[in-house]
């Protein structure tokens, strides 16, 4: 398989386990100067609120290939939780029910699971 098929394949899979959006995206010259500075600026501001997580890691955010040395591309999984509306008011839904950080750990956990499943049942996938 050439890369792009991969990549093809990866996103397809990823959307058939039930994200609502897959992306990858290249780590080579992440993030530009412009885009670091900015978010720098933002963390030195505090503008994180009470996400203070923002800060801690911002290091990785920094550097994703820190996670795992070699690293080329990153995939991204979207997962929307909608919004919830009462009388005139909207609310992001994750601010009306369970912790979202759980419930999507309990989600991804799942698909994980049934992904790797899946992958071990593939071994054809070669790089061309």
């Amino acid at each position: 398989m050439k890369a792009y098929e991969i990549t093809q394949w990866i996103k397809d899979k990823l959307l058939d386990l039930g994200f609502d959006g897959v992306g990858v995206a290249s780590l080579k010259d992440f993030p530009p100067e412009g885009d670091k500075r900015v978010f720098l600026e933002w963390i030195e501001r505090r503008h994180y609120a009470g996400m203070e997580y923002m800060h801690k890691t911002k290091d990785i955010r920094l550097n994703p290939k820190s996670l795992l040395d070699g690293a080329k591309s990153a995939v991204i999984c979207v997962i929307n939780y909608g919004s919830k509306s009462i009388g005139r008011l909207k609310f992001a839904r994750y601010s009306t029910r369970r912790d979202y950080h759980k419930v999507f750990l309990e989600w991804i956990e799942r698909r994980h699971y049934a992904g790797m499943e899946y992958m071990h049942k593939t071994k054809d996938i070669r790089l061309n």
